[in-house]
């Protein structure tokens, strides 16, 4: 007689060599291209079978297609790029992991967005693990990634780098992200950019406002944009900063910001006023996580993608043909390192 466990056992292993043989099966021939009849012959199945274990594989979900915007890229720019900004300091020759540089097709501002959260997502994907946590600085620039979600592997958690209480129209990418890939959402609860007028935040606020800072920093990769002087959208309600503060903070040598930090060409932070009213991240906390991806376009944010390159933020920049080119006519700062 035989024993109801042991029987179990033999339906279980089984049932582990048929998933192992779909997936070897699959792997033979979507990625190294054989044919159903070698793959039959090295299996010692016919060709029929090889046919309906790949048909069994597409309905089971070892191989999914996904019909997105197109991810061609321009790897001679990228080595380019990433060989020049390598140069620029020993911060970025050892942070600097890949450069990303999608083709200008002229189709269109919203192509081109979509087009670029599309790129975003082949290289987030590629570090991020099923069951994965993503830190996002939601902005107009990380926005495009939503379309983009179902590129992504299946993740538990989207956490915000910024202070985002506020929803303000195009700048909610972390919370639509998360309902779009049905993760959870893990905000920062209180504004991006606080009012000078408002009251501090008290001792339980603040803790709160920590423990999901630290949540984030502990993510498996992070997505965020950069801004030029010309404006800070921010996401906070009140947004954008005073044309003041910018201007004081080009005296002062900003080229621009991230993470609501400015910064100049050498990637140094220059202090301002936003210093004492802003809600996120630090640079430093942010060079916690593992992989850090920027993606920037338009030829006006070429300085502040460089200078960022250059504080050691980035480990991965995504960005368009014109942008790239952009940023390799910048002017190398001399490093004092």
């Amino acid at each position: 007689m035989v024993d109801d466990d042991d029987a179990s056992d033999d339906i279980a292993a089984r049932e582990k060599r048929h998933d192992e043989l779909l997936q070897q099966v699959a792997h033979r021939f979507w990625v190294q291209r054989m044919t159903q009849q070698e793959i039959g012959d090295e299996f010692a199945f016919s060709r029929v079978s090889i046919s309906r274990l790949l048909e069994e594989a597409r309905r089971r979900g070892v191989v999914r297609f996904d019909v997105g915007a197109p991810v061609d890229r321009d790897r001679g720019l990228e080595r380019e790029l990433l060989t020049s900004l390598r140069a620029s300091s020993s911060r970025a020759a050892a942070e600097l992991q890949a450069c990303r540089v999608m083709p200008a097709l002229h189709r269109g501002d919203a192509a081109h967005r979509w087009r670029l959260g599309a790129h975003a997502a082949a290289v987030l994907a590629s570090h991020l693990p099923e069951g994965g946590t993503l830190a996002i600085a939601s902005s107009r620039t990380t926005a495009p990634l939503v379309r983009a979600g179902h590129l992504l592997p299946k993740l538990a958690f989207v956490a915000e780098l910024l202070g985002s209480s506020d929803r303000t129209a195009g700048m909610v990418a972390g919370g639509d992200l998360a309902q779009t890939i049905k993760a959870v959402h893990r905000p920062i609860p209180a504004p991006f950019i606080r009012r000078l007028e408002e009251r501090e935040f008290s001792a339980a606020a603040r803790s709160r406002i920590r423990a999901a800072i630290e949540s984030a920093v502990q993510a498996d990769a992070a997505l965020f944009g950069a801004g030029s002087m010309r404006r800070f959208d921010g996401t906070g309600v009140h947004a954008p900063v005073s044309q003041q503060t910018l201007t004081e903070a080009a005296a002062a040598g900003a080229v621009g910001h991230c993470l609501g930090i400015f910064l100049d060409s050498r990637g140094r932070e220059i202090p301002s006023v936003l210093d004492a009213v802003r809600v996120g991240a630090s640079p430093t906390e942010l060079r916690r996580v593992a992989r850090r991806v920027l993606l920037v376009w338009t030829p006006e944010k070429a300085p502040i993608a460089r200078a960022a390159v250059a504080s050691a933020l980035v480990t991965d920049l995504v960005t368009d043909e014109t942008t790239a080119r952009a940023i390799l006519s910048e002017p190398v700062s001399s490093s004092t390192e």
